[in-house]
């Protein structure tokens, strides 16, 4: 089961690069109908990235979602967070492709952890999954941890990647270029990573390298999906919109205080048992 997933993953990031030139709302709409289920969760995560700086860009409210959600694979709960859901993932490909992004790698070089529920879904758990997001003057690449979950049909399920390291390759210097020393070398490195800072300026990216609109996508969606988590609960409740919004809100702060607090007793008898 695991080389069929595989392939499926492997032609859905292919297939996204043979996009028809319009680049049609109804060609994504297809393409979601082929790759994902009806349940489909997208989620990428920037919380644990450590050198958010190295784009050189400035960290923007807008980059983030508003809403603080939790990451499976690193723990962690921020707002360094993109979701999507089916209804969403559409949108989502488009205004990647329709703001400067030219093509998508995906590099999976090390073997993936393959669990398979008494369902019959299938996770594949690669624990390094390099994404290379190239524009046509540079190129950003987002490593860290991906997590897949298919169907029995072969349909994804869950989305998961979490970013640790975000990194924009420098073009190394041309085959028949004249021998450098050091200084020299320190002077071409800075002026070709200053032409690559001015290039992303001129593209409109956030400080992780994705398109803005794209990124406004995703924080759309998350808004999105909390009006509606709010409106159901005012069903159940029989509230207010506006009391809806304070309870609902309280309980989304308690529950995180209470995952934290039993994330915090596990550590301990963790230590006890060590």
């Amino acid at each position: 089961m695991y080389l069929p997933c595989q392939f499926k993953l492997y032609a859905h990031v292919s297939e996204q690069n043979l996009r028809p030139a319009s680049n049609s709302i109804t060609y994504w709409t297809d393409f979601v109908e082929k790759y994902y289920d009806s349940s489909v969760v997208e989620k990428w995560c920037y919380g644990s990235c450590n050198n958010l700086e190295v784009l050189g860009i400035r960290k923007r409210m807008y980059a983030d979602s508003l809403i603080a959600q939790h990451c499976r694979i690193c723990g962690l709960t921020s707002k360094g967070h993109y979701k999507a859901n089916k209804e969403f993932l559409p949108l989502v490909f488009k205004f990647k492709f329709d703001n400067g992004v030219m093509k998508e790698k995906l590099d999976l070089s090390e073997s993936a952890m393959i669990t398979i529920s008494p369902k019959g879904k299938i996770m594949l758990e690669y624990g390094k999954a390099v994404r290379q997001i190239i524009y046509r003057d540079f190129a950003v690449s987002q490593q860290g941890k991906l997590h897949v979950i298919f169907t029995e049909d072969m349909k994804i399920l869950s989305w998961e990647f979490c970013a640790q390291v975000l990194h924009v390759p420098i073009p190394p210097p041309l085959p028949n270029a004249q021998p450098e020393n050091e200084s020299e070398r320190e002077e071409r490195l800075s002026r070709q990573t200053k032409q690559v800072y001015m290039e992303m300026r001129k593209v409109k990216v956030n400080y992780l390298g994705l398109p803005q609109l794209y990124s406004q996508c995703f924080q759309l969606s998350n808004n999105f999906e909390f009006m509606r988590d709010i409106m159901r609960f005012s069903i159940r409740h029989k509230l207010g919109p506006l009391e809806s919004y304070r309870k609902y809100s309280a309980k989304s702060i308690l529950k995180k205080a209470l995952t934290t607090a039993m994330k915090t007793q596990d550590e301990a008898n963790i230590c006890i048992l060590m």
